[in-house]
């Protein structure tokens, strides 16, 4: 009766164990796996801007960038200023908080149009996809951002 007691402690002990070493690799498992939100971080080119049916070509010889950095902070260029500002990204869409900008005027007249277009779509929260190694921000408006990653 005692051995049999003492067997059946051992297998309950090592049955416990093999369900904790179980839990805890399906946890490591799904903590391993990036969110979408973490697949942002990075810089990405701007390949067009406007109506979703009517979108404009960016003028790449401004090499217009958007970085979104791991610490909530967002910065680019989108014709000839700077901007940053901060982000906080969930599954599916972002919030924007305040972007600031430096003041510089820019030629051609192109180049002040696609900053300010593109500038007032990162405004408050959006709607986001990553397809491809493409990334689509769609406001409220309908105004859509299509930026590629940049290796």
């Amino acid at each position: 009766m005692r051995l049999l007691n003492s067997l059946l402690k051992e297998i309950k002990m090592k049955n416990a164990l093999f369900l904790i070493l179980i839990f805890g690799l399906t946890l490591s498992a799904c903590a391993a796996q990036p969110s979408q939100a973490d697949t942002l971080v990075g810089t990405w080119k701007l390949l067009s801007y406007g109506d979703a049916d009517r979108q404009v070509t960016a003028h790449q010889d401004s090499e217009p960038t958007l970085t979104f950095n791991s610490d909530g902070t967002v910065g680019g260029n989108f014709g000839c200023n700077s901007f940053g500002g901060e982000y906080k990204a969930t599954r599916g869409d972002i919030k924007f908080g305040s972007i600031a900008s430096t003041l510089m005027a820019c030629f051609p007249e192109e180049l002040m149009t696609q900053e300010s277009e593109t500038l007032a779509i990162l405004s408050g929260r959006v709607d986001y996809a990553i397809v491809d190694g493409v990334l689509t921000i769609t406001n409220s408006d309908g105004k859509v951002l299509v930026l590629e990653a940049m290796k």
